[in-house]
């Protein structure tokens, strides 16, 4: 008898109620219970990136697929049954997601989902409807579901993503330059955070990124495109280092 699960569920999370009334709440409502939960407490900052937090995770996990996930989304009722069946008939995956992008040339992109997002539950806008399984060039680090033999061979990169951005756009990087299959399932879900400010450490990815793969042309995600160039991000963290500063002025005047 196979007692492995098909999933091993593996979330780093730094709010305990947000856990219980988002994840842990959709886990809860499974119609498929051949799951394990591996959590990684890190209320008190222990951990300084999501790679090296996600990556001790799976070395506990003994699932078919290693799903990594926010905390603050919540899965539909059938959400691990129909990934199984989908999971289950793709050759050569590498990793999949809820949500993509694809590149429509010119170092532009559009998004591929079919998920909800934001305090009101709004339909994601970038989003393009699809009804099976697609190709994408990169993932958004929601959700990210990996074979565990995969994974074992390429984790999370803790050199290049240092801090709590874009692993997943690097690992999409990564598993298509292997000759991996990188893939958005039509499965919808609830994703609390509407996306945000990107500071300067996730620009620092950015230039990481580009110095480890330095033929690529553009780098895709679900937050832009931009072109993979050292300059053009340095501008950007010029940018917001100087947006910074200036915010900070008044307040320094009046102190």
């Amino acid at each position: 008898m196979n007692d492995r699960p098909a999933f091993s569920i593996i979330c780093v999370y730094n709010d305990r109620e947000t856990l219980d009334e988002f994840l842990d709440t959709g886990l809860k409502n499974q119609t498929c219970r051949n799951f394990e939960k591996i959590y990684i407490d890190n209320r008190d900052s222990t951990y300084e990136s999501a790679s090296e937090a996600l990556n001790e995770g799976a070395f506990k996990a003994s699932g078919k697929y290693l799903v990594f996930i926010h905390q603050d989304v919540r899965l539909t009722p059938r959400y691990l049954s129909y990934s199984l069946s989908y999971l289950d008939e793709i050759d050569n995956l590498g990793v999949a997601g809820a949500a993509g992008v694809r590149s429509t040339g010119n170092c532009r992109s559009e998004g591929v989902n079919l998920i909800h997002h934001g305090q009101e539950r709004k339909k994601w806008e970038r989003g393009t409807h699809i009804e099976s399984p697609k190709e994408v060039d990169s993932l958004d680090e929601l959700i990210l579901i990996v074979p565990k033999k995969v994974f074992e061979e390429e984790r999370f990169s803790t050199s290049v993503c240092k801090g709590w951005h874009l692993y997943g756009v690097e690992y999409s990087i990564r598993m298509k330059k292997s000759g991996k299959k990188v893939v958005v399932l039509p499965l919808d879900l609830w994703h609390y955070s509407d996306g945000g400010w990107r500071d300067v450490r996730h620009d620092l990815t950015l230039l990481r990124i580009i110095h480890q793969y330095p033929d690529l042309q553009c780098i895709h995600t679900t937050g832009g495109s931009w072109p993979a160039a050292r300059w053009y991000v340095a501008l950007r963290i010029l940018r917001k280092t100087l947006a910074g500063s200036l915010f900070k002025w008044p307040q320094r005047l009046a102190d």
